[in-house]
């Protein structure tokens, strides 16, 4: 899957799929890389936004939207 075409829609998907297959690593980590790289984000984030922050899928994608880069 190319990771240009994951939309807000299938990232939910995509995030309620981990959610639901938590013992699945394989898919955990593509899932992740694709979203992080769809969305700019460091490696690790989508782990951290599930294990750590303990966010719903919701609020996984409002802070996957929201820009994080620093512009010099």
């Amino acid at each position: 899957m190319d990771s240009s075409h994951i939309t807000d829609t299938v990232a939910k998907i995509m995030l309620q799929e981990i959610l639901e297959h938590l013992e699945d690593d394989h898919l955990i980590d593509q899932y992740s890389e694709l979203l992080e790289k769809r969305y700019g984000k460091p490696k690790g984030t989508i782990i951290n936004y599930i294990f750590f922050e303990d966010l719903a899928v919701d609020e996984m994608i409002i802070q996957l939207n929201i820009d994080t880069i620093t512009y010099l």
